[in-house]
């Protein structure tokens, strides 16, 4: 038996019966693992998304769909117009685009395991890739063998073998071009780096697979205590508007803003001492907003419920809830006021509905609002004058 044959026999992970949903390209090592995984006698169907990038895209999913069609296995095929690729980031775009297929194939067919064909030298460049971005330890954990139902069971493989089994049973793959052009990180790592330093350090590639097993294990650790530091900090899922300590571990605070949708030159200008209070960070995915005050780091989760909101309900006793807050409007004849100022707090607003249309609105403060203190005989003063005399923190405001 050949030597790949046994590395996916002993990871223990797929049994005889398992459905598979294989994630063919048309390149070298995903047609190597189709043949691996027939041969092997598994229960496959197989799913490949063109994305008509390359003049050669469509003999691609032609190889992939004759190859299924020759060993009657099911292919499941997904068609991508350049023009629907949101702009920016090509490749995370792709990515992201053919991930999701396979999820939806492998829920709509039953298949338990996606698997996909990442060997080695993948694990090398993402390990580079994201050193390069100051990733962290997340980054440098570079790509799991094993990630929710999707299994990467040749990511310990060198691509050598690949090539090797490839040419020994005679399978028919594209090469993709594109793969020799430098222009994208990736392929810059791949063409002109690694190589580089395998010319002073043959063992390097190889020693950096080594590293990033160490790495992963030492994460499982720091996992366990970034789970309970996120009970703790971040316990209830249902609050929109929670603040963390500026001084708390930079690394649970990183990793906790990465997870909801933080870059990380965001998350270095964020956790950086000198990053001045009433500085705001919106995330780069979603509506997310970070705003830094003194020592606090507040998290908006939900923007919509929290700025620019303007809601107009009928001035009647009620209660209430706009934005985060829980109101209560109460009525009472203005002799009974002295009563209620005794037990006066800085969360209650006394107004005179003599002065006051039949619409209450509520919003945001703004510069230049003034009111009418308790106390104060003639005129009225600035919200922000209040605010300043208390020494209120902005998130308080």
């Amino acid at each position: 038996m050949n030597s790949l044959h046994k590395i996916i026999q002993n990871q223990g992970f797929i049994k005889q019966e398992d459905k598979l949903l294989l994630c063919v390209s048309g390149g070298r090592d995903s047609m190597v693992l189709l043949h691996l995984m027939f041969d092997l006698g598994y229960h496959i169907m197989v799913a490949h998304v063109n994305y008509h990038l390359r003049l050669d895209s469509d003999k691609d999913e032609a190889l992939v769909k004759a190859w299924c069609e020759t060993h009657k296995i099911e292919c499941a095929v997904k068609s991508i117009e350049p023009g629907d690729l949101v702009p920016g980031n090509l490749q995370e775009n792709a990515r992201r685009i053919r991930y999701q297929f396979f999820l939806e194939i492998a829920a709509k067919e039953s298949c338990k395991w996606i698997i996909t064909a990442h060997h080695s030298a993948d694990l090398v460049e993402t390990f580079l890739m994201n050193l390069s971005r100051g990733s962290g330890i997340l980054g440098l954990k570079s790509i799991p063998a094993l990630q929710g139902n999707i299994l990467r069971p040749l990511l310990s493989c060198d691509p050598k073998l690949i090539e090797t089994y490839a040419q020994n049973h005679g399978i028919l793959y594209n090469h993709d071009e594109s793969n020799l052009k430098s222009e994208y990180l990736r392929n810059f790592f791949r063409n002109t780096i690694i190589p580089a330093i395998e010319d002073r350090l043959p063992h390097f590639s190889m020693n950096v697979v080594k590293s990033v097993c160490l790495i992963q294990d030492a994460s499982e650790i720091l996992d366990d205590q970034y789970d309970q530091w996120r009970k703790i900090n971040v316990s209830d899922e249902g609050k929109e508007v929670f603040k963390l300590s500026r001084y708390d571990h930079r690394y649970f605070l990183s990793r906790y803003f990465l997870e909801i949708g933080f870059g990380y030159e965001q998350i270095n200008l964020i956790l950086d001492k000198n990053t001045h209070t009433g500085a705001q960070f919106t995330a780069v995915k979603n509506d997310k907003l970070i705003r830094i005050d003194r020592d606090w780091i507040w998290i908006f989760l939900d923007l919509n419920s929290e700025f620019n909101q303007t809601e107009t309900f009928k001035l009647e006793a009620q209660k209430l809830k706009f934005a985060n807050w829980n109101l209560e409007i109460e009525i009472f004849p203005k002799e009974h006021l002295k009563q209620y100022t005794s037990k006066f707090q800085t969360n209650m607003l006394y107004g005179d509905m003599a002065k006051i249309s039949e619409r209450l609105v509520l919003r945001q403060w703004e510069s230049g609002d003034r009111m009418k203190p308790f106390g104060m005989t003639i005129g009225t003063k600035k919200l922000q004058d209040i605010f300043s005399n208390k020494n209120w923190h902005s998130m308080k405001k």
